[in-house]
């Protein structure tokens, strides 16, 4: 898939389980002072990687301003209902940063710097995963 040509890509990927580490969990070796992300963490960036390696285009968004969607499809659980905002952690930015640094590991764009504009949501759904769309934002009209 040129990226480029079409202006625009959106998958959606369907997980039973969605990661909920995030990369602001880390650990200090009091010994060495390094700092590391937990075996969780690393766990969430590789399961990232395994569902969107499969999506990855073949040549990507390059040197151009673009508009991500990510929604977070998580599992209905109690009282929940389908579309109902989730308002509990882990949050939102935090989620997808390991994301968004999955998927420019990955190829989907040369710099996630170019993310511009991002509209990013997490909701309980019948249907647990993760969608996600990327569109050019056309830099005369600052249109997408």
């Amino acid at each position: 898939m040129n990226c480029e040509s079409l202006g625009e890509m959106k998958f959606f990927i369907p997980m039973k389980k969605l990661p909920t580490a995030t990369d602001q969990e880390k650990s200090i070796n009091t010994k060495t002072k390094q700092v590391y992300l937990k075996p969780e963490a690393k766990e969430a960036r590789a399961m990232l990687r395994a569902y969107l390696s499969r999506h990855a285009p073949e040549k990507p968004f390059m040197k151009v301003p673009l508009f991500v969607k990510v929604v977070w499809c998580f599992p209905i659980t109690g009282k929940h209902y389908d579309g109902e905002p989730k308002i509990t952690k882990p949050d939102t930015q935090n989620m997808n940063k390991a994301l968004y640094d999955v998927m420019t590991e990955l190829g989907f764009w040369d710099d996630d710097a170019r993310i511009c504009e991002e509209h990013i949501c997490k909701i309980y759904s019948r249907t647990p995963g993760l969608y996600i769309r990327i569109e050019i934002i056309d830099e005369v009209e600052g249109k997408r």
